[in-house]
């Protein structure tokens, strides 16, 4: 490595053009740190100020030198500092231009941005590949339209920098030299060293790169430079789209908690701090292939998104099991579950013992949420869960979550009946599950539904009377217990009205679940408690 520190205006204005990789993140700076670089060029410029200001690591790795070509060198660290400089010099060229001072603007675009004689990509000093692209190259031509936090970036700076405009004469050059002139990079070119562990070692040193970044980079680091955009384009960027957020932008948080998931579902837990040191641990020394290795974690991103529920499996059986699974926090059984799926891929199992292993892990969680037993240890309990060597999956799967403290029969209806599911928490998702499990060809719509206390939870006269001496005690303990709770969307007409009135309404119900309150000829202790006994024979199924 050959450090040095050069000015902004040394790095750009050269014979040189820095390539961001493709495996390198999407431009990402947001206003807090367009900001904080607006403020310290401001405070610099002030006339009592000396020196310059330090921007931090460049790191870069130098392509195949070719005759006729400039020198390209691959950004390894720093492309968030470097494109958020240049989207600042194309603000400033632009404000110049509005106000006629084309000298200026003439030499941003001509000596900072681009090689005027050059074309196509050789024609850009900075050039960002595939994500970032076609967005940067439209704001430094200035005739297509930059999209995203680069659009937003360009927008900041050009506010800022008219600011400064009107604010005195001569600012926009000065603007212009203290950002070329004062802004000091520790520039790395790298040689003889791997470049890979260059990149770990700066993570190390605190630059914040998430685990799906750093996996990136270890994959695309074996993957030939020449081969590197198709790559991209085929594998790797249809596996970061299954973890895009509504915006397009990808979800670094979910799609490292994948990359984890796909590691344990070989039945080792993977603390999350440790989830890059594993992958590269298991793949390193392994001589895998890349083209290989993105084709596993596509099909595997395919049954996380089943699993999540963000699309049905090809059996309804399943779909209906995991449905039923996602009304719980049951992110920890996903290992498991992506192992389960590949065994159905072999045909060690079929749809149907694949719903079934669905249903033992929600049984096995709501019984013990409902017998007050911790989830502490789910994480490691989970993807262990398939250690045991005898008997075929589902039978080791039983066994294993009986060893491990699943209520029986007995355990979960005597707490389920006396259970506060209303101030616990899955209230309505337990109902609905309910409701749903009674198979009718045309069930009612629970959109609009809302859970109903039978018992109000306010008692006026009436229902002090119907409850008798101990009204208190009763509404005490059984107010929020599943016996007492339904599904209703007539919430504000039901309020606290008496049992007589509400069966009236319950008897109007196409929730069945409601409906059957209707049958009920008084409402107390006693029929909240067989009721509660009859939903936990259902909640347990």
């Amino acid at each position: 490595m050959k450090p040095s520190i050069r000015t902004l205006g040394q790095i750009l204005y050269s014979p040189s053009q820095y390539v961001i990789p493709v495996f390198q993140r999407n431009y990402r700076w947001e206003t807090a740190q367009w900001g904080k670089l607006w403020d310290s060029l401001t405070e610099i410029r002030q006339p009592d100020k000396r020196g310059n200001h330090f921007m931090g690591f460049l790191v870069f790795v130098p392509g195949l030198a070719e005759p006729g070509k400039h020198t390209t060198f691959h950004m390894i660290d720093g492309q968030q500092r470097l494109t958020t400089a240049c989207v600042l010099l194309v603000a400033l060229r632009n404000v110049a231009r509005q106000r006629d001072q084309t000298d200026l603007a003439d030499e941003i675009h001509n000596y900072y941005l681009v090689h005027p004689l050059k074309k196509g990509d050789e024609h850009y000093r900075l050039l960002p590949k595939e994500r970032d692209h076609d967005s940067y190259l439209a704001l430094v031509r200035t005739d297509g339209q930059p999209t995203g936090r680069l659009a937003d970036a360009l927008a900041y700076f050009e506010e800022r920098v008219a600011e400064a405009a009107e604010a005195a004469a001569g600012s926009l050059r000065s603007v212009f030299d203290t950002l070329c002139q004062r802004l000091e990079f520790m520039c790395a070119t790298l040689e003889a060293e791997n470049a890979y562990n260059i990149f770990k070692s700066l993570n190390s040193t605190g630059v914040p790169l998430g685990a799906s970044d750093l996996i990136r980079n270890f994959v695309f680091m074996h993957v030939e430079p020449g081969e590197h955009d198709e790559f991209d384009r085929d594998l790797w960027q249809p596996l970061e789209d299954r973890f895009a957020r509504a915006d397009g932008t990808l979800d670094e948080d979910r799609f490292s908690r994948f990359f984890r998931d796909f590691l344990m579902a070989a039945g080792r837990y993977v603390s999350p701090k440790d989830t890059f040191v594993d992958f590269d641990a298991r793949y390193e020394a392994t001589g895998f292939s890349p083209r290989a290795l993105a084709q596993s974690l596509l099909e595997a991103s395919r049954r996380y998104a089943i699993i999540g529920g963000e699309r049905p499996d090809e059996s309804e059986e399943v779909t209906r099991a995991l449905a039923g699974l996602n009304v719980l926090d049951s992110s920890t059984t996903y290992p498991l579950l992506l192992s389960l799926f590949e065994q159905r891929a072999q045909g060690v199992i079929d749809a149907s013992g694949f719903a079934r292993a669905v249903e033992m892990l929600r049984g096995f969680i709501l019984r013990r949420f409902v017998c007050g037993e911790s989830s502490r240890g789910y994480g490691q309990m989970f993807v262990r869960a398939l250690a045991k060597d005898k008997g075929t999956p589902l039978e080791m799967l039983e066994a294993y979550l009986l060893e491990r403290g699943w209520p029986d029969d007995r355990q979960f209806t005597s707490s389920f009946v006396t259970f506060p599911l209303y101030q616990r928490g899955y209230t309505r998702e337990v109902l609905e599950t309910i409701e749903r499990s009674r198979g009718h060809k045309e069930p009612a719509s629970l959109a609009d539904a809302q859970v109903e206390h039978v018992m109000p939870q306010t008692l006026n006269d009436g229902w002090k009377t119907e409850l008798g001496a101990a009204a208190d005690a009763i509404h005490a303990d059984w107010l929020h217990t599943p016996g007492n709770l339904t599904l209703s969307a007539y919430n504000q007409e039901l309020w606290n009205h008496d049992f007589a009135k509400k069966r009236e309404r319950y008897a109007q119900s196409n929730v069945v679940l409601t409906r059957e309150l209707s049958e009920a000829q008084r409402w107390g202790e006693e029929e909240i408690r067989e009721r509660g006994k009859r939903l936990a024979d259902e909640g347990r199924n």
